[in-house]
């Protein structure tokens, strides 16, 4: 069963704050909708960080932190931040 994901107001802003300044604006767009259709089918996989319903999920060029309402099924992005490449 899928999850709602929701991004909240400061993460919204972490996202556009990181977009606006991005020079590859495409690739920022394309990682928040790939880490949002991660969270939705899988937001307690293996691959993410997650302690206590809190998690970290990263795909270059962005980096969120989420946290996971099993029992509603909703998932919330409460930060954003860049990830280089390297990462």
């Amino acid at each position: 069963m899928k999850h709602i994901v929701a991004w909240t107001d400061n993460a919204m802003s972490d996202f556009m704050e990181i977009w606006t300044s991005s020079m590859d604006r495409p690739a920022v767009t394309a990682a928040a909708r790939y880490l949002d259709q991660i969270l939705e089918v899988e937001p307690l996989h293996e691959r993410h960080e997650v302690v206590r319903g809190f998690g970290t999920a990263i795909h270059a060029p962005l980096g969120v932190d989420f946290w996971v309402d099993e029992v509603a099924r909703r998932v919330f992005v409460t930060a954003a931040w860049p990830v280089s490449e390297d990462e």
